[in-house]
């Protein structure tokens, strides 16, 4: 009797096992994704999935925008929210949790549009840049200079100069946080920033009390290029790998001033038939090293220069060009700057030696930088509008204005992600 009544209650838990396993099994929602609100946004957007079957705990769901890993920052069991991830583009949410991966809506990816410069008035210069058209100042005073920009992350950096009643002094603002790369004592400009991971690298000049030294800082350490023996400057700085690229110039004991690089500090002469040369910016491409600059004859005349690998090449119509930066995309050379219509200057970039005017010449104007954001082309500069000067930007030649006649505005840096 015991053994037929142990099989009895033995017999009971198995089939109850059974009846109740589905049960469980049917009890767990599906995952599934049923909308993306809003459906389209900006990196760094909060954006609001919802659907059936997330897990409730933060770090147990893993959200992606066209495949791209973004930040999930509050979750319950039929929505979430993510933040869009920099450079994600166009294409489909999806969910990953322990119980498998689902893919919902596309969402649409609106890159963000960052540009840095400055707007002077009559009582001061504020230094400033746009994220999306909307302005956010750095620094104020009389006296400040912005001559660059990086974006790296969620973080702007500008650099620049300001002058402190006595002496100009190398600056950069990392968002709004100004870092003083010179004492104050000794005149210093800071031309050009690029970040690199952790580190920040910005190139100018200081002088030694008596000559000009051309340097670069990098986390706010100096590295002169030049021995102080003759006046030299550095105007522009590209990280490449493990190298750093620096251009500018020095002036020669016979008075001609040489355009150069330097590479990990190992000076290198641009070829010029000028008695002076500059060089003002660096596109490092690979094996290649494009640099732009000026030259300048004996009576004072400037007209525009480009070397490749260290040989000088024609640009068309060079003594009317001035050319402000350079940039390589998918083999294609960009340059930007402005070109000489008779009476005026009209802002214009080049690829592969093409001029594209971007303003009519009535007034004058200026293009400073150049970005890209798949095949939208955007050059920021400037342009009079018959009051004052403009900060704006063109993309694929179709003009905005950021300053609104507020005060003599321009656009050194724009960047698009």
């Amino acid at each position: 009797m015991r053994i037929l009544l142990l099989f009895s209650v033995l017999t009971c838990l198995l089939a109850s096992c059974k009846k109740d396993s589905p049960q469980k099994v049917d009890q767990l929602p599906q995952l599934s994704i049923s909308s993306v609100n809003p459906a389209s946004g900006h990196p760094g957007d909060e954006i609001t999935i919802s659907g059936t079957g997330f897990s409730t705990a933060l770090n147990s769901n893993t959200v992606k925008f066209n495949n791209v890993v973004a930040v999930v920052s509050n979750v319950e069991a039929t929505s979430l929210k993510a933040k869009v991830p920099i450079g994600a583009g166009d294409g489909p949410v999806s969910i990953t949790t322990s119980t498998g991966t689902t893919t919902g809506p596309t969402f649409t990816y609106i890159p963000d549009v960052i540009a840095a410069g400055t707007i002077q008035s009559t009582t001061q210069v504020v230094a400033l840049y746009w994220k999306n058209g909307v302005p956010v100042p750095v620094d104020s005073s009389m006296n400040l200079t912005i001559r660059s920009m990086a974006v790296a992350g969620p973080d702007v950096y500008l650099s620049g100069y300001e002058y402190n009643g006595t002496v100009m002094v190398a600056k950069y603002w990392k968002n709004t946080v100004v870092t003083n790369l010179s004492d104050g004592t000794k005149w210093a400009e800071a031309y050009s920033i690029a970040v690199a991971g952790n580190d920040v690298y910005v190139a100018g000049s200081e002088t030694n009390g008596t000559h000009s030294v051309a340097k670069y800082w990098k986390n706010n350490v100096a590295v002169s290029l030049t021995d102080g023996s003759q006046d030299a400057h550095a105007y522009s700085i590209a990280i490449a790998g493990s190298d750093i690229y620096v251009v500018g110039d020095e002036q020669m004991p016979g008075g001609s001033v040489i355009a150069k690089y330097w590479k990990n500090g190992v000076p290198v002469s641009l070829p010029n038939s000028n008695p002076k040369a500059s060089a003002y910016s660096i596109a490092v491409d690979g094996g290649d090293i494009h640099i732009t600059g000026w030259g300048e004859d004996s009576i004072g005349t400037r007209s525009a220069q480009y070397w490749k690998n260290g040989v000088i090449n024609s640009i068309p119509n060079q003594a009317n060009v001035t050319i402000s930066a350079v940039k390589i995309i998918a083999n294609n050379i960009y340059m930007s700057g402005a070109e000489f219509a008779g009476v005026t200057n009209t802002a214009t970039y080049w690829k592969n030696g093409t001029g594209v005017p971007l303003t009519n010449g009535y007034y004058t104007a200026g293009a400073y930088d150049i970005a890209f954001y798949g095949n939208d082309i955007y050059v920021a500069g400037t342009e009079h509008n018959g009051s004052v000067y403009e900060a704006k930007y063109w993309k694929n030649g179709v003009a905005t204005s950021l300053s609104n006649n507020s005060g003599n505005g321009i656009l050194w840096g724009i960047t698009v992600r």
